[in-house]
């Protein structure tokens, strides 16, 4: 932590500039706020035997009912500050108006589920739970003592973490599960920094006039939070250009850039630096 005691600003992942269809920018997205991980270890215990003879106590069991009936809970819509300006923001640029207004917008039951059958925009508005590894027995006739499952939970802005287990083992509806923490750690928000958001507007504006600055909610989880927990601003921005066809290609087997929007990246990250540094 000491190499950073005298950091003005971090530039990290987490945003980026959204092109459209068209080809030109729409929005600059800078991040100050992110979703906080969850990462969370169910165990289930059973009576141990031969595939030919199974119980009515077995782990596997167990554990597949819980995880039925988390996958069929539905997290309660909560729209936080950052993302109600976000959509606000974002309104023109997506000629969507029922964003100016994303609470009240949202008691519309058909456009709450129109809202909502985007990943993107159901992640942004509420707890998440992915269920990423099962296991049990090793071998196919053989009856496991112990089944396990991984689960990535993402919380909103202000989620306590226990809270949120308590709730979750209500939804499994069985005290036997066991219940381990992997990851967690404390949402934080960026510190102020109007010469970073400055620069940025400033070469939006030189570059891609019209082009809009807004500050998302990442829904996943950056290093940032190192950063913010020692109050030392971290936006989520890299000037990489990205557009309708990569959505989705984050982490997939196909994930990719152009060779043209690594130049324009380079040299845009470059300008913002070397224009911050000036400040």
């Amino acid at each position: 932590p000491e190499l950073f005691t005298n950091a003005g600003l971090v530039l990290n992942e987490g945003g980026g500039i959204r092109i459209g269809k068209d080809g030109k920018a729409r929005v600059y997205n800078v991040s100050v706020a992110e979703k906080t991980p969850l990462w969370l270890k169910l165990t289930a215990t059973g009576k141990p035997g031969h595939g030919s003879t199974p119980s009515h106590d077995l782990a596997v069991n167990k554990l597949l009912a819980a995880l039925n009936r988390i996958m069929a809970y539905a997290s309660p819509i909560k729209v936080v500050p950052e993302v109600q300006k976000f959509y606000a923001d974002t309104a023109d640029t997506e000629a969507e108006p029922h964003y100016r207004d994303l609470r009240k917008s949202l008691q519309d039951p058909v456009f709450r589920a129109k809202f909502l059958k985007d990943p993107r925009n159901n992640a942004s508005v509420r707890n998440t739970i992915a269920i990423t590894g099962i296991t049990g027995s090793d071998k196919v006739n053989v009856i496991p003592a112990v089944s396990t499952a991984q689960l990535d939970v993402r919380l909103l802005p202000g989620e306590n973490p226990q809270s949120f287990i308590e709730e979750l083992k209500k939804v499994m509806g069985d005290d036997s599960i066991k219940v381990d923490i992997l990851l967690s750690f404390p949402a934080a928000t960026s510190p102020a920094h109007p010469e970073a958001l400055k620069v940025i507007t400033e070469f939006a504006r030189k570059h891609d006039p019209g082009a809009r600055v807004v500050a998302p909610l990442v829904r996943g989880f950056t290093d940032c939070h190192f950063f913010r927990e020692r109050g030392i601003p971290c936006f989520g921005f890299m000037p990489h250009r990205s557009g309708p066809s990569s959505e989705g290609l984050v982490h997939g087997i196909d994930e990719r850039t152009s060779v043209e929007g690594l130049k324009f990246g380079v040299r845009a990250m470059y300008e913002i630096v070397r224009s911050l540094a000036a400040e």
